[in-house]
């Protein structure tokens, strides 16, 4: 049920959403968003974060007006800042990694990737913290926890049990964080 085609045809698009509504602080970063964008494989290999996640791969990029530092490229070993280097080892070790982005405000577009890879990437569960970073309408939250439910029960029917279990997380995440489900005190 995972369809890895629309998830990176997603990804591609909001790069391109970025590089066209923002001014990155540095070239570099810019450098980088058009070579991911331009090739399947790195799509593949990237996972876009509202918040970086310990000890994992992650290039933070920030906009213009922003506070934070313009680029950076950390893991176990290395921690990169405002240099060239990042696109060298990003281009020519091509790793895995997460996209994080420092903007001046909350983007709905963010929102909006950051919700579809929970949905549709199975590496869903080492950035469910994401969901809780997301902002939705109350008639929008109830509407993902209808669909959700209703995939689950296709997925159920489809015998799709990796699909049922990790879709179950997530409504059960939503539903801890909702304010329409309150919690039973």
């Amino acid at each position: 049920m995972i369809d890895k085609e629309s998830l990176n045809l997603m990804k591609k698009n909001f790069i391109e959403y970025l590089l066209f509504q923002y001014k990155f602080k540095s070239r570099i970063s810019v450098w980088l968003l058009n070579l991911i964008k331009s090739d399947v494989e790195r799509l593949d290999d990237i996972y876009f974060v509202d918040q970086s996640i310990p000890n994992h791969n992650t290039l933070e990029i920030s906009v213009a007006d922003t506070e934070k530092t313009a680029i950076q490229y950390y893991d176990n070993q290395i921690d990169y800042r405002n240099t060239n280097e990042i696109f060298r080892h990003i281009a020519y070790e091509r790793p895995k990694f997460d996209i994080k982005i420092n903007l001046t405000k909350r983007d709905v577009r963010l929102d909006e990737i950051l919700l579809s890879q929970l949905l549709l990437s199975p590496d869903y569960s080492l950035h469910l913290h994401d969901l809780y970073a997301v902002t939705m309408t109350p008639q929008a939250e109830l509407s993902l926890i209808n669909r959700l439910q209703n995939t689950i029960d296709i997925s159920l029917q489809i015998h799709d049990s990796e699909y049922f279990y990790r879709l179950s997380h997530l409504l059960n995440t939503l539903k801890a964080r909702s304010i329409n489900f309150p919690t039973k005190d």
